[in-house]
């Protein structure tokens, strides 16, 4: 039962019905101070409080508009409500009843103390296509459980096993199992007590190991302080073979093993899970804060695990993880003050995200060592997405992409300005690389080439487009899906076979783009224009990587390489 779109009304800054989607693995909140962010986990957790009872409306959560304009008290205004949808899938069975895998269901809560209730339940068999039903014997049985981190008090460097903190006593859980007492240690043999402790030991770095990113190393050791059993040193390995004790840490460490202390409490399996985080970076350098949000990245690949967070920090925001970012901000509808969510804030190289976080160009280094100017926000979204797909299938060629990525910056050419931008990058002190599509061959890029002649440029094929480079059948799939969720018919009306009898209705210029066609296609079916970056985000997730046609994305790798050695 994973989270992907939640509609806030009257909670917090959020004056009015406000829309928020999110990624089925992890998104990422960011905005200003007192934008909305921490009301947004607030709903969540108000949501999926529901019911288990554990997490109710108080007056503080009520937008303070609403609580002046409403003619009831806040207990019993039935507007201050929080909408759910949610997909179902194979691990949904203890949350979801009599729905299967792969299908879609939604439903309002009133969230007034005297009036909390869940409304009723839709639902749909297939993600994003065909009407929502209502009725039979679909049921919630329960929500997803929620983590929420950071915890209130942290690892201490040597724990008193009398006397734990709530974050070490689910640490010491974690090792010594869910029953933890130090009592049933304490009048051990010494050779039963060091077997007990060894075993901990390897308990809690193995469930370590499960959640940790490939790249990182840490594990925990335990020794007793001065011989007395009830005083448990905690120290840390990490990948640089340093073996210190935590008291010797930085305090960035010390966050991030009270962190793990709280996620390897908790058993992520059998069911889905939901962790919240609200500024994990406070205080923390930002070595610390990509290490967190690497376990965070780690996590939200297993696929009973959402993350969610919000953050201050460009350090917690990943460049390449585009479709996860939402920012929020404060407007004014002439009447009153609310809040807004931008769900794709990459536009104009991610200015409303730079904007959002307080980055200036004369504030920090915004480029990479090498920058990858593309013509639009579609490769902006879609380069990462199928470029970590060839290197996770062992494609040929594609070797050395966990490698390069974290070392480019993708720019947003925005059409044609590859000649500025260059300028720009090298400026900068980073090496420019471009990638085009075919049909931008002529003389803007001859004015490139004889302004740069140093800069690799790499085109695709013929007068081809990025969004060729996959079958046509899984792109018409992709649009169709995504066109669902503005219009009723799409499903049925935006075919392969109504898209062929349309192009030979119509007299079209032979030398018309691939995607010039198909946007032209679709308003003349269902009178909307493509959503170009979605569609191609949501092929390039599915589609099988062999039928890409991926020799020039090989090429542009070859390039980035020569540019960084």
């Amino acid at each position: 039962m994973i989270l992907t779109e939640l509609v806030i009304n009257n909670i917090g800054p959020f004056a009015e019905p406000t829309k928020i989607n999110f990624e089925e693995n992890i998104t990422v909140l960011t905005g200003a101070n007192d934008s909305g962010k921490s009301s947004i986990l607030n709903a969540i957790e108000l949501l999926y409080g529901m019911k288990a009872n554990k997490k109710h409306l108080n007056e503080t959560d009520v937008n303070l508009d609403r609580i002046g304009n409403c003619e009831s008290t806040w207990e019993s205004d039935e507007k201050i409500t929080c909408e759910g949808t949610f997909i179902v899938t194979d691990v949904s069975g203890e949350h979801v009843r009599n729905l299967p895998a792969n299908s879609e269901i939604k439903f309002i809560c009133v969230l007034a103390p005297n009036c909390r209730r869940i409304g009723a339940i839709y639902f749909r068999k297939t993600i994003g296509n065909g009407g929502w039903s209502q009725g039979g014997s679909v049921s919630i049985e329960s929500f997803p459980q929620i983590i929420r981190l950071p915890m209130k008090s942290r690892i201490r460097s040597v724990i008193d096993l009398n006397e734990p903190n709530d974050t070490e006593l689910e640490f010491l859980r974690s090792a010594f199992g869910p029953q933890f007492n130090y009592q049933k240690y304490s009048n051990l043999s010494d050779g039963a007590y060091y077997s007990n402790l060894s075993k901990a030991k390897g308990d809690v770095n193995s469930k370590l190991r499960r959640f940790l990113p490939p790249s990182m190393t840490m594990e925990f050791d335990f020794q007793n302080v001065g011989g007395e059993r009830d005083k448990l040193s905690i120290q840390l390995r990490d990948n640089h073979e340093g073996h210190t004790p935590l008291e010797l840490r930085g305090s960035g460490i010390k966050t991030l093993v009270s962190l793990m202390a709280a996620l390897l409490s908790t058993e992520l399996n059998d069911q889905h899970h939901l962790i919240l985080l609200d500024e994990p970076e406070m205080s923390l350098h930002a070595d610390a804060q990509h290490r967190i949000r690497a376990v965070l990245e780690a996590l939200s690949e297993k696929k009973n695990v959402q993350v969610i967070y919000a953050t201050h920090s460009p350090s917690m925001i990943n460049p390449f993880l585009t479709n996860s970012i939402r920012v929020v901000s404060r407007t004014n509808n002439g009447s009153y003050a609310t809040s807004t969510i931008n769900s794709r804030p990459i536009d104009e190289n991610f200015m409303a995200v730079r904007s959002s976080l307080g980055l200036l160009p004369s504030d920090s280094l915004l480029y990479g060592p090498v920058t990858l100017i593309v013509e639009g926000p579609t490769e902006v979204i879609g380069l990462p997405i199928i470029l970590k797909r060839l290197w996770e299938k062992k494609i040929a060629g594609f070797e050395l992409v966990d490698k390069i990525l974290p070392q480019v910056h993708f720019l947003d050419g925005c059409g044609d300005s590859f000649d500025q931008l260059c300028k720009l990058a090298i400026s900068h002190g980073t090496k420019p690389v471009v990638f085009l599509d075919g049909d931008k061959a002529g003389s803007r890029l001859n004015k490139l080439r004889s302004r740069f002649p140093q800069v690799p440029i790499v085109l695709l094929e013929g007068a081809s487009e990025f969004e060729e480079i996959v079958p046509m059948p899984n792109y018409i799939e992709a649009l169709r899906n995504v066109m669902s969720e503005f219009h009723d018919d799409a499903d049925k009306q935006l075919t392969e076979e109504s898209f062929t009898l349309w192009e030979n209705e119509n007299q079209l210029p032979q030398q018309m783009a691939f995607t010039k066609r198909i946007d032209r296609w679709v308003q003349d079916t269902i009178g909307l224009s493509v959503e170009k970056p979605r569609v191609m985000k949501e092929v390039l997730r599915v589609v099988p990587v062999e039928k890409v046609k991926y020799t020039k994305i090989a090429e542009l790798v070859d390039r980035l390489v020569s540019q960084l050695t």
